[in-house]
Parts: C-alpha cells; structure tokens; sequence
C-alpha cells in the first residue's frame, strides 16, 4: 500500500513541462542570450586593445545574445491582437514609449560621459548622439 501512495505523490508533484509549461523553450533560450550578452561584455573589457582569434569568435558568439532577445520578444507578441484601439494604446503606454524615453535617456548619457571622460568635440558628441558610436 504504501509504494502504491509514494508513487502517486511523486506523479502529483512531478513537472510535467510538455503538459503544463508548453513554452518552457522560452526560458532556456532567455538564459543562453542572457550568458552571451555577459560574455560580449566581459570580451569587451577584458580584450580593450587586443584583437586576436579568441576575440574575433568571442565577439561574434557574444554578439548572437540580443538577436536572440530580439527573436522571443517577436514569438511572444506575434500571437497579439492589435485590430482593437484600446489594445494598441496600452500596448503604447505600457511597452513602446518607455522603451522610447529609456533609450533616448542613456543615449544622451552615455554621449555626455564619452564627450567629457574623453574630452571630445562638439562634432564628436552629435556624432555619439547621432549615430550611437
């Protein structure tokens, strides 16, 4: 009786991904595109001035991790319906203009750090501001 009642416990308590996280891909690929964001960014401190071939392939692998954002935010948000106003309007408020003001914010940030730290032009910062270098 007793390995009858432990079995079923286990198959209560046990995850059944397929059945009740259909989606459970998502998740994964969010961490490796997290890890290869890190691994662009720490190749990018730790090789400033070197290029070498570790350099060359960390940087492309690296590279892989905001397409891969890029690729879930579209799967995700293929599937929305946006025929009816109030959806896109809050789609809008919540979603697009604070991803709008965020990135204006730290572009025009990072342009004043770089214009000062490095004691730049004024050419020099509209071209940071511009096109992003």
């Amino acid at each position: 009786m007793s390995i009858v009642n432990s079995t079923l416990a286990q198959k209560r308590h046990s995850i059944n991904y397929e059945n009740n996280y259909p989606n459970f891909w998502i998740d994964i690929a969010r961490v490796i595109a997290t890890f290869l964001v890190i691994v662009n960014h720490v190749n990018e401190q730790l090789n400033f001035t070197v290029i070498n071939n570790s350099t060359i392939v960390f940087q492309f692998v690296g590279g892989m991790g905001v397409p891969i954002f890029l690729g879930i935010t579209g799967y995700i948000m293929i599937n929305r319906n946006y025929t009816n106003k109030l959806k896109i309007e809050r789609f809008s408020k919540n979603n697009l203009i604070p991803i709008v003001y965020s990135s204006v914010f730290w572009t025009i940030i990072l342009a004043l750090y770089s214009y000062f730290n490095m004691l730049s032009n004024t050419d020099e910062l509209l071209k940071n501001l511009i096109l992003q270098q």
